[in-house]
């Protein structure tokens, strides 16, 4: 659901500026578009893993949102492709940035999973020291 909101978004706005610059409202560069795509994949990347914290299984979360996450990075950058008529690997450094960001992701995934494994732990400790469990 995240995947096809963000999806949903980034193609409007890219078929927006499409269209400014179409009707020649202003000028967009090509580069715009990959740009745009970057931006909503960080996007994703950020909300996708806060969220994961109120999911019940961590192991089924992870494996839907990395093939989500790389449902996004294919339509939003293939969306960038046809708008711009630039490659990736034509478009300045984004297949770096690409790259960065999808490390990013799986970092973001990892320290919050990390956090909540942590608190469980801690709340573990407490209702022991307690006499709770």
């Amino acid at each position: 659901m995240q995947a096809a909101v963000v999806i949903t978004v980034c193609l409007v706005i890219s078929l927006f500026l499409k269209f400014l610059s179409v009707i020649k409202l202003f000028e967009v560069e090509a580069l715009n578009y990959w740009i745009t795509s970057a931006t909503f994949l960080l996007f994703y990347a950020l909300f996708n893993s806060l969220l994961s914290l109120s999911s019940k299984n961590q192991n089924a979360y992870w494996g839907q949102s990395i093939f989500s996450f790389m449902a996004v990075v294919i339509i939003t950058g293939f969306v960038a492709y046809l708008l711009s008529s630039l490659s990736i690997y034509e478009a300045a450094s984004m297949k770096w940035i690409y790259m960065v960001l999808t490390l990013v992701y799986i970092i973001f995934l990892t320290i919050v999973r990390l956090m909540r494994t942590i608190v469980q732990i801690a709340i573990k400790q407490d209702k022991k020291l307690r006499g709770e469990e």
